[in-house]
């Protein structure tokens, strides 16, 4: 393994961890900003038949039936069953909507898929010697 690849590898992975930080960022803005307001400034409130109140409704019920944590497992899962490029595409994939499902309220799935996805992610980045 030459050095350019190994800061190759490093940069990769620095840039997946900025991305991660800006996604979580905009899932805790999404949940105290969008589901848990106070009474007093839910729009849903006023107007229960908007646009804005039905994406909250389909939201909150793929919450409860616990999709993005079954989706990140299933991601997960598969990466750890594929080599190369694939696997790393679906191990993000993984960790990203495990990110999700563990600031969403669906930790029961979503810490299981993240934590396949960072395995997934680090047997991705390991190469074999030449």
């Amino acid at each position: 393994m030459t050095r350019y690849s190994t800061v190759a590898i490093q940069a990769g992975t620095l840039r997946t961890m900025f991305w991660l930080l800006g996604w979580l960022l905009a899932l805790y803005a999404l949940r105290y900003g969008y589901f848990e307001i106070s009474p007093e400034e839910d729009p849903c409130l006023r107007d229960p038949q908007s646009g804005a109140c039905a994406v909250r409704a389909a939201l909150g019920t793929s919450i409860h039936w616990q999709v993005y944590g079954l989706v990140s497992v299933l991601a997960a899962a598969v990466a750890l069953l594929l080599r190369g490029t694939p696997r790393r595409w679906l191990a993000l994939v993984g960790l990203f909507v495990g990110a999700a499902a563990l600031v969403l309220y669906n930790s029961r799935y979503g810490a299981p898929g993240a934590a396949l996805s960072v395995a997934a992610l680090a047997g991705s980045e390991r190469r074999d010697p030449e």
